[in-house]
């Protein structure tokens, strides 16, 4: 999925499950995200998300009990 900050940064982030499907956009609930006209989802900070997805898949995000199986890519 394609995520643009406020700042104007953009990048692609991936959330890969063990069988190799990306989940990102259903477990970031990005349906409820606005977008721009090229398709990417609006946030208003990139690396919060980056931060919020690592801390689920560590264990240490309050809101997940505990860990997220899954590899994270960003590029």
């Amino acid at each position: 999925m394609l995520l643009r900050d406020s700042f104007g940064r953009s990048v692609e982030l991936h959330l890969f499950a063990p069988s190799g499907v990306d989940f990102a956009e259903d477990w970031l609930n990005a349906g409820t995200l606005s977008r721009d006209a090229d398709g990417a989802y609006l946030v208003n900070d990139i690396d919060y998300i980056i931060e919020y997805v690592n801390d689920a898949i560590n264990g240490c995000n309050p809101d997940i009990d505990g860990k997220l199986d899954a590899d994270l890519w960003v590029l």
